[in-house]
């Protein structure tokens, strides 16, 4: 049911999915052809964006990569806390986060210059009062 429902909201946007294959694509393989999803080798570039499976500075265009699951705790009263994958972005780089139950979330030292975006339950917000990294179990 969930394949059906990807193919219908895939083919109303008109947005045709690319994968940029990373180390865990060796193990898993490309999606099944009937999927329709483009799979190229890293760096794949559509300017002004270069898209990567790692996050490295290009002087070509602004990088979008992913690898890392950068994730972001966040604290409130009472001792309440929540832990959840977030969007690292930066003058020459942005960071995706990893959805799923079988990522990690990393620990990233990010400068003050640094946007953070917290994928919650009903979209992304951006967490503007935060300290200098954003923690994870790496």
């Amino acid at each position: 049911m969930a394949r059906a429902g990807w193919f219908t909201r895939r083919r109303r946007s008109g947005v045709e999915p690319l994968l940029v294959r990373g180390n865990h694509d060796r193990h898993a393989g490309d999606p099944p052809p009937g999927l329709g999803i483009e799979c190229v080798d890293a760096l794949y570039r559509i300017s002004p964006f270069i898209l990567a499976h790692r996050p490295a500075g290009n002087a070509e265009g602004h990088s979008i990569a992913g690898h890392v699951h950068p994730g972001v705790r966040l604290y409130g009263a009472g001792g309440l806390r929540e832990r959840l994958p977030c969007f690292v972005v930066t003058r020459d780089t942005t960071i995706l986060p990893a959805i799923g139950d079988f990522t990690g979330l990393a620990d990233l030292a990010v400068g003050a210059d640094a946007r953070v975006f917290a994928v919650v339950p009903d979209g992304v917000v951006e967490i503007v009062d935060r300290q200098p990294h954003i923690a994870g179990d790496a």
